[in-house]
């Protein structure tokens, strides 16, 4: 079956179809622990990578919100990461040009740099739903993007061996297209709840 029959099919259908959410269905991953650091000793210093199978990626649902998230400005223009037409590059070039032109008028410059710990892992799923809904996605889409997010499972693999599966209780799908979007969502208010004379990027 062809991507755009199989995408068109889940336009009329509100949880994922069944035949999807067998053993190998999109809501299990397999994480594979990769060791970041020389201390292999601390099971922090490991990251996840979750291999996800491919249906998951079929999925339009992105398509269907992001020229809505455009039209209405949810995602501000200082959201540099996983935003179309942008990168972090940009961010380097923004925030370069703007400290070359405050030193030339001898003003002085803070910079604080911050970052959240494991941010895929802990997006809460009711906030997320209730955001999405607060922002006007409901019926099929909100309820597709509920069955995207809860009830999943995952094993951790190390060479031929897996764990116990678990649920899934927080965090956004990494290693799809839908991820980054709901990840961006989630954190979309972010900078307007700063003081106003602070530039947030």
């Amino acid at each position: 079956m062809s991507p755009r029959i199989v995408c068109s099919t889940c336009t009329y259908f509100q949880p994922l179809p069944s035949p999807w959410l067998s053993t190998y269905s999109v809501e299990k991953s397999i994480v594979t622990p990769i060791n970041t650091t020389p201390q292999q000793h601390l099971r922090k210093t490991f990251a996840q990578f979750r291999l996800l199978v491919r249906q998951l990626k079929l999925l339009c649902v992105k398509e269907k919100i992001d020229d809505s998230l455009d039209s209405h400005g949810i995602i501000p223009m200082n959201q540099f990461g996983f935003s179309k037409n942008s990168s972090t590059t940009g961010i380097l070039l923004q925030s370069t040009h703007y400290w070359t032109m405050q030193l030339s008028k001898q003003k002085c410059i803070d910079t604080i740099y911050f970052a959240i710990y494991k941010a895929f892992d802990t997006v809460s799923h009711q906030k997320l739903l209730h955001k999405l809904e607060y922002l006007g996605i409901s019926g099929k889409i909100l309820k597709r993007l509920e069955s995207f997010l809860v009830e999943r499972t995952f094993s951790v693999k190390i060479h031929h061996s897996y764990s116990n599966e678990r649920n899934v209780t927080s965090g956004v799908p990494q290693g799809s297209v839908l991820g980054p979007l709901l990840f961006n969502i989630y954190h979309s208010d972010l900078a307007a709840t700063l003081d106003y004379d602070t530039d947030v990027k």
